[in-house]
This record gives C-alpha cells, sequence and structure tokens, in this order.
C-alpha cells in the first residue's frame, strides 16, 4: 500500500467515525440565525448522558454561544460562552444530565466593533447519534 492510500483509509476512519458518533454536520439545521449582521448556524447532537453542540458565525473571531437547558424544573447555562467563529468545533456543555427530556435554548452574541450584540433561539431539531432527526432531545 502507498503512503497516499493509507492516509485516505485513515482519513475515511476519522471521518466515517465521527459521522458514525453524530459529530459530522446535522440535517435539518438545529437553529438558524443572524446577530449583529452575522450568521450564525447551530447543532445539536442528543443521546446517551451529554449532548454536544456545534455552533459555527460567517466570521472569525467575535462571535460566542451560550448554551442553556431546561431541566424540567429550572434553566441552566453551561459554564462559560463557547467560541462560534468560523472555525469552532463540537463542545460538550459542562452541564450534568438526569434521565429526561431536555429543551435546548441557544444565546448568541457577536462582536460588532463598539459592542456586544445578542440574540437566542430555541432548537428546532436535534440528530441522535443513530442519525435520526428528532424535535425532542433525550438524554439517558
Amino acid at each position: 500500500m502507498t503512503s497516499k492510500s493509507v492516509r485516505v483509509r485513515i482519513g475515511t476512519l476519522i471521518v466515517g467515525g465521527a459521522l458514525a458518533l453524530g459529530l459530522g454536520p446535522a440535517s435539518p439545521a438545529a437553529a438558524d440565525s443572524v446577530v449583529g449582521g452575522v450568521q450564525f448556524g447551530s447543532s445539536v447532537n442528543c443521546g446517551g448522558s451529554f449532548l454536544t453542540v456545534t455552533t459555527n458565525s460567517t466570521v472569525e473571531t467575535g462571535s460566542w454561544v451560550l448554551v442553556w437547558v431546561w431541566d424540567g424544573t429550572q434553566w441552566v447555562h453551561d459554564s462559560s460562552w463557547r467560541d462560534a467563529g468560523e472555525w469552532a468545533s463540537f463542545f460538550t456543555p459542562d452541564i450534568t444530565f438526569s434521565p429526561g427530556y431536555y429543551s435546548v435554548y441557544l444565546e448568541y452574541a457577536q462582536w460588532t466593533g463598539s459592542d456586544y450584540s445578542y440574540r437566542g433561539e430555541y432548537a428546532q431539531s436535534y440528530r441522535y447519534v443513530t442519525g435520526a432527526v428528532s424535535s425532542a432531545c433525550y438524554l439517558e
């Protein structure tokens, strides 16, 4: 095997593994919004005892997301604002979950050059590890 074919096989395994874990692009998107003139797009992946969130904007810097989750009795949020720039990766919010259904609210912040502009929205769909897309997020 040539080194090129080995690299192609390894790349295929990595991409395939990420998609199998539900870390690839979700379709349909969970939420899309314009904040401070910048487009944000998010996906929320559910399953097991945690969720993962991917949020990207159309600019490299100055974009942030804060994840809020309704746990059935109160809203709780991630421990910090997360980078949501053009090249931001997925992350796992620092929130402890018990088995049940959850709603996710994504609060966006965009630096406009002199101040932050804020906007938020509820995730409309959730992707599961199996690839299924649902309007509800169930965690075990």
